[in-house]
């Protein structure tokens, strides 16, 4: 069983600590085919493992002291996903506020129409929903508990915020989060959104008038060079949540071989503390 804490220090660093009970002694590397040890892996007293990461635009390093007594670095790169299926939204009915509402968001502060945008996204079937307003830009934040796909979700919020938002807002910035922390950031013009909408762009136009990338950094300056820019603005939502995620791992090369695979069923709880603070468990089976 492990257990581990993170905290952020700032966008691109973040400390992390974690208990770890696994003996060493039996792994493969200190030991050979025929279990005989070929590596002196130290002392076992001290089981906990620190590490700091540092999150670059596509890309984050990792350093590491595991146990007292062994260095660990390394780097992941991943890329960010296209906009193949910005259109998945339309498989559910268009967002259509009523009368009342689309007066209200139309004479709305701006944090008045934060607060109606995110009760809306929750109605909608998200979570984690955060929502802030300027006078020309909306910046949303959302957990895609909706659509398998992640476009399919960027496709389906900004339909609802184009039906909410009056026209002073050009700019949608809409961020997916995970145990709430942005893991992808597209900015999408409003213009360029209808156009696409009404066909008169295709999926080439669009992604060269718009901007997707891993993390919120550019874009969250961008979004503070708006005009009156409100406070962020969230709806009470139920703290304790849980997913089932089935899982196939590929290993390039391990004891059995080269490419073998491995199925696995994640069992994960969540218990939020406060915005930005949450416990989290998780088992393999």
């Amino acid at each position: 069983m492990f257990g581990g804490v993170e905290y952020d220090l700032s966008p691109h660093w973040t400390l992390a600590a974690e208990y770890s009970p696994i003996d060493r002694t039996n792994l493969f590397g200190y030991r050979d085919h025929q279990g005989k040890e070929i590596h002196d892996p130290g002392s076992q007293d001290w089981p906990v493992n620190l590490g700091i990461k540092y999150h670059g635009e596509n890309w984050q390093g990792n350093l590491a002291l595991l146990r007292g007594d062994t260095v660990a670095a390394g780097i992941q790169v991943a890329f960010p996903l296209k906009l193949n299926s910005m259109l998945g939204w339309r498989k559910t009915e268009k967002f259509k506020p009523g009368a009342s509402l689309a007066y209200q968001t139309a004479t709305a502060e701006n944090d008045q129409l934060a607060l109606l945008i995110a009760e809306q996204l929750v109605n909608e079937g998200y979570s984690d929903v955060e929502v802030t307003c300027s006078d020309n830009a909306v910046w949303v934040e959302f957990y895609n508990s909706r659509h398998l796909e992640v476009m399919r979700s960027f496709g389906h919020v900004s339909d609802v915020i184009d039906a909410l938002a009056p026209v002073r807002v050009t700019t949608f910035y809409l961020n997916q989060t995970r145990k709430e922390r942005i893991v992808q950031s597209f900015q999408l013009p409003r213009e360029s959104l209808r156009a696409f909408m009404d066909n008169r762009l295709d999926s080439r136009g669009l992604e060269e008038f718009s901007d997707l990338t891993l993390y919120r950094w550019d874009h969250w300056k961008e979004f503070r060079k708006g005009q009156r820019r409100g406070n962020p603005q969230s709806v009470s939502e139920r703290r304790f949540s849980y997913a089932l995620r089935p899982r196939i791992f590929t290993f390039l090369n391990n004891q059995a071989g080269f490419f073998k695979h491995k199925g696995v069923l994640e069992i994960a709880a969540g218990h939020r503390l406060w915005s930005g603070a949450r416990l989290t468990a998780a088992i393999e089976l």
